[in-house]
């Protein structure tokens, strides 16, 4: 009886017309992020599957050059953390005005674009060093085969050099753009530019491999340009931490770094492990890894760069340490948004085993581990953005150079293992 009386007493508040009035407005205020959003999400997941397309394509290269999958997510994952990060604080100064897009016709000339773009080639040269470094010790820790340690140098700071070129440029037009146009550089920059990242990272990372190569043969070359790699990233390091404007957001943001690159490289030891399954046996695993180790940050992203600009320009009051209801409900629209994305990914990634004759699960084992994959990361996103935003408010720390960093990184280790776990389930039980 008393399982009737709660059956019930839930249909009765199902068709309670408050409540139905409540989940209506609630749906409307959320459109904006759920059409902007989707928009921004579906682009980057088209964006992701063209990376992990190129991913599997290389997939000899993992066996020719060994220790190179450890170090794959985190060169991937480490300029979209920077961009992302740069992209956020880009956005949080348009909405408080510190940004005016008016009086400067050149927006390069604007002192905070410039300041940025000062802080990405400092992160860039330093972080793609300390990729190399922990990846080739953490490699050597769990016993795999690695690549000498100078090479690991050469194709991660080459990868980072070449990917800042471009990204810099394009985090500024993503951000000012789609402010210009009218919609929230919120919804819109983290996705975009992350997986852009991924798409220019991937391939930038196979031919800086080739280069790496190639100029192997030319033993004096070789070595110049170590060094001069070497140097480049301990004396920007120095010019950043004796500049005042710079130093702030460089002693808060480098050590978040270096935790997302323990973190993301965490991925790639999943990967290495299950290197056999995911290149023989479901290539199409490979190619969604991209997509869902991404997926988690992106919209962690979106919801904590929204959140960040209404701390900052006051509309969020009310901020404690568990989720208000009010905060809860906001979670509504990147639960429908991550639902959505779901169906297309699964669908997506049918249509491309099938065209390319490439080994799957098949469809309706697919759209399992999309969904219910998709769910757990999505949930697990959001409640980890609120406390991280919440933690660093609290410290004082700005939340644009760490947040959204340690989501991405966070995710892309829960995001990858949810989808290894979920392929070696399928794979056991078929």
């Amino acid at each position: 009886m008393m399982y009737l009386k709660k059956i019930s007493v839930s249909i009765a508040i199902l068709y309670d017309v408050k409540v139905a009035t409540a989940i209506k407005e609630n749906i409307r205020k959320s459109s904006k992020i759920i059409k902007e959003g989707f928009f921004a999400l579906i682009i980057a997941i088209l964006i992701e599957l063209f990376a992990g397309v190129f991913l599997g394509g290389i997939k000899d290269l993992f066996f020719t050059l060994p220790g190179l999958m450890v170090i794959i997510p985190a060169t991937r994952a480490s300029c979209g953390n920077i961009f992302s990060s740069i992209g956020s604080r880009i956005s949080t100064r348009m909405h408080t005005g510190e940004i005016n897009l008016v009086e400067f016709k050149n927006i390069y000339k604007d002192p905070i674009i410039k300041k940025n773009r000062i802080v990405s080639i400092i992160q860039t040269l330093n972080i793609s060093f300390l990729i190399a470094l922990i990846g080739y010790i953490i490699g050597k820790v769990f016993k795999f085969k690695m690549m000498p340690f100078q090479d690991l140098i050469m194709i991660s700071m080459t990868t980072g050099i070449l990917a800042n070129i471009i990204l810099r440029h394009y985090t500024v037009f993503i951000a000012s753009k789609s402010f210009e146009r009218g919609w929230d550089p919120d919804n819109i920059s983290t996705p975009l530019i992350a997986a852009f990242g991924d798409l220019v990272t991937i391939p930038i990372l196979f031919f800086a491999s080739i280069f790496c190569s190639f100029i192997k043969g030319y033993n004096t070359a070789y070595v110049i340009l170590l060094l001069v790699f070497i140097s480049a990233s301990v004396l920007s390091l120095i010019y950043g931490l004796t500049k005042k404007n710079l130093a702030d957001t460089i002693i808060q943001s480098l050590p978040v770094l270096m935790i997302c690159i323990i973190i993301t490289i965490v991925s790639g030891i999943v990967l290495e492990y299950n290197i056999n399954m995911i290149t023989v046996v479901y290539l199409v695993i490979l190619i969604a890894v991209p997509s869902f180790s991404t997926w988690g940050g992106n919209l962690g992203g979106v919801f904590a760069s929204r959140m960040i600009s209404s701390l900052y320009t006051g509309m969020t009051i009310k901020f404690r340490f568990l989720p208000s209801f009010d905060a809860v409900k906001g979670f509504f629209p990147y639960i429908f948004l991550s639902i959505c994305i779901s169906l297309v990914l699964s669908i997506i990634l049918h249509i491309i085993s099938f065209i390319f004759g490439i080994s799957s699960p098949g469809f309706s084992n697919l759209f399992y581990i999309c969904v219910i994959t998709g769910m757990i990361i999505s949930l697990i996103s959001l409640l980890i953005s609120y406390l991280l935003i919440y933690l660093s408010w609290q410290f004082g720390l700005d939340p644009d150079n760490i947040v959204i960093p340690l989501i991405a990184s966070i995710m892309d280790v829960i995001g990858t293992t949810c989808l290894i776990i979920s392929s070696n389930i399928i794979y056991l039980i078929g």
